[in-house]
């Protein structure tokens, strides 16, 4: 609704065409109100979803982390026991060798 106050050019608020335009004009501002009220919340959802994304991407990562600690772990313990196993002394195994076939040959001139 237009109200009227006193004045000058008073006939202007006995126009059909303006009351139109200014109602008109009111919903379309209410209308934008709502959208950017709408917009807003939007905005706030995403922000949320952003932190709770972030989040969940540290904990995976710090999951991933202990995982390749652990790995590197275990692989270390492997080469430890690894280099703690006896060595083959592979001298005695070229002289035992040498033996049991010189032992051979001899065994087979005796026959």
């Amino acid at each position: 609704m237009v109200s009227r106050g006193g004045g000058e050019n008073l006939d202007i608020f006995n126009k059909v065409a303006i009351a139109e335009t200014a109602i008109a004009l009111k919903a379309l501002l209410i209308s934008y109100e709502k959208e950017i009220e709408n917009l807003k919340g939007q905005n706030k959802a995403l922000d949320e979803l952003k932190k709770q994304s972030t989040a969940d991407l540290q904990k995976v990562y710090e999951e991933k982390q202990k995982l390749f600690e652990r790995q590197i772990e275990e692989y270390r313990i492997q080469v430890t026991t690894l280099e703690n196993r006896p060595q083959t002394n592979w001298t005695m195994v070229i002289i035992a060798v040498i033996a049991g076939l010189i032992l051979g040959y001899l065994l087979r001139l005796l026959k």
